[in-house]
């Protein structure tokens, strides 16, 4: 949420947080991507009206103080707000080759939060000076003394109080040091737990839908459809690309006294990239949904990410030790499947069952083969073909039985060996009051409960063709001048 409470300073707010302060922006690959305008303007046709592109643009303004010289001044970025955003210190010879290959292709470079994504870019990121930049650092941090701002660590919220006759949030029963506690709230409840808990916690507390909360022994407060409509993005990470030369940092950076010394000291070097990822593409490929908004995603890591398949210790990648290689990454941005989160237990330490349903639409499966195969092309070209690019051909696990690199082969392997991209949303999603698979309303009020919002990646109407940090943040700050304009 926004920094300090909302509401001015003549009131109070208390913020419950668990072990970590910052919550995913503590541990995410920093990238900082918004999507595409089409994106936001989809939510307005729904129904969501002030969530068009031209309303929610401010917001995202609001929060950033863009650090990239020739973006200082575009119309599309701000320069005041807590959150740094700007490049990696480091680029090595594989971003020269990516934006060589681009222009050879005729692929413009864009600021891809910008008028146009569709294009390639070095990845705008959340941090300064080669550090990451988390929401407790830019927003919270610098207001921690405020006297109307209480944080409450290490705390556990339990259950949505609800006055049930006057179908109202009251506050919420917490867990902190062993002890079980409460916290009224005199105006609102505002849930932010993200697209995977928010959901457990309404769930818990008798918001979704009815026939779950029977089967689970939980009185109905108000019949929702709280956990449906799960969306996430995967990443494809079976592909590998052999040079016949260094062009980027190789697992070894990590081995080595001088990247830490590059860092330490200077903030500088391989260790001050984002996760070794330099380069992004934003494309199309199959059937977009929007004419001028990417469906594809594609960007390069450095070194071998560390995947483990259905705990068989597949190692993919153990034919490539000692070679020079780096592994591109497929993100489908628009997918049509929807999964659910339901409750595995009425106890709140119990991980909900998270059903992602990825691929379980075959419209997805051809997009993403064709993605690959637009994806692909961009090695071919001379750029990089004078280091020797090629496709390491060795058939992954379980799809040995199709022609390597044929339609049928790329479906097989993306359906084995794509992972989430941790991008879950609209498990609660925003929609106008006759939209009987909302959750919530346009002002992010849950539906027939008074005092009680959501404030998160869960209330998404529809995925956006980005990252979920920036638009999350974004949807903070517009709850919170909303709360401020309710009080």
């Amino acid at each position: 949420m926004p920094a300090g409470c909302p509401l001015g300073p003549n009131s109070r707010c208390a913020y419950l947080c668990g072990k970590v302060m910052g919550g995913s922006t503590v541990t995410n690959a920093m990238m900082y991507v918004r999507g595409h305008p089409a994106d936001y303007d989809e939510w307005e046709r729904l129904g969501n009206a002030g969530w068009g592109y031209r309303h929610v643009l401010p917001y995202f303004r609001k929060s950033e103080n863009v650090q990239i010289p020739e973006l200082r001044s575009s119309p599309y970025h701000g320069t005041e707000g807590p959150l740094p955003i700007s490049y990696s210190p480091f680029a090595s010879r594989l971003s020269d080759l990516f934006l060589e290959a681009a222009r050879e292709k005729g692929i413009p470079q864009v600021d891809y939060n910008g008028q146009s994504q569709m294009g390639v870019s070095r990845i705008q990121t959340t941090t300064w000076r080669g550090e990451r930049w988390s929401t407790n650092r830019a927003f919270l941090f610098p207001t921690k003394r405020r006297r109307n701002l209480l944080v409450r660590k290490r705390a556990l919220v339990t259950r949505v109080l609800l006055d049930a006759a006057a179908r109202r949030a009251v506050g919420v029963r917490y867990e902190r040091d062993g002890a079980s506690h409460v916290a009224t709230a005199r105006r609102e409840v505002v849930l932010c737990a993200g697209a995977i808990n928010t959901p457990q916690l309404l769930l818990l507390s008798g918001v979704g839908p009815s026939h779950h909360l029977r089967d689970m022994g939980i009185r109905v407060r108000k019949d929702l459809p709280v956990g449906q409509n799960l969306v996430d993005h995967t990443m494809f990470f079976g592909l590998a690309l052999l040079f016949n030369e260094s062009v980027a940092p190789s697992e070894d950076a990590f081995h080595e006294l001088e990247n830490y010394v590059d860092y330490f000291s200077k903030r500088q070097g391989p260790l001050s990239n984002i996760e070794f990822l330099e380069m992004v593409y934003y494309f199309q490929a199959g059937q977009p949904i929007f004419d001028s908004a990417p469906n594809m995603e594609m960007y390069m890591f450095d070194y071998p990410p560390v995947v483990n398949y259905d705990n068989s210790n597949v190692n993919i990648y153990q034919n490539l030790t000692g070679k020079h290689s780096s592994f591109p990454v497929l993100v489908p941005l628009r997918p049509a499947s929807k999964g659910n989160v339901t409750l595995a237990s009425t106890d709140i330490h119990d991980q909900p069952k998270i059903f992602p349903n990825f691929f379980g639409e075959e419209e997805d499966v051809k997009n993403a083969v064709e993605g690959l195969k637009k994806m692909l092309e961009l090695f071919q070209t001379q750029a990089f073909q004078k280091v020797g690019t090629k496709l390491f051909d060795e058939k992954l696990p379980t799809c040995e039985s199709h022609e390597f690199a044929s339609d049928d082969y790329w479906a097989c392997v993306l359906k084995r060996f794509s992972l989430t991209s941790f991008h879950p949303c609209c498990t609660c999603r925003m929609g106008p009051k006759n939209d009987v698979s909302s959750v919530v309303d346009p002002d992010l009020r849950v539906k027939g409960i008074f005092n009680l919002r959501v404030a998160d990646a869960s209330v998404f109407p529809t995925m956006v063709s980005g990252h979920l940090q920036a638009p999350a943040q974004m949807v903070a700050e517009k709850a919170a001048e909303m709360i401020l304009n309710s009080h």
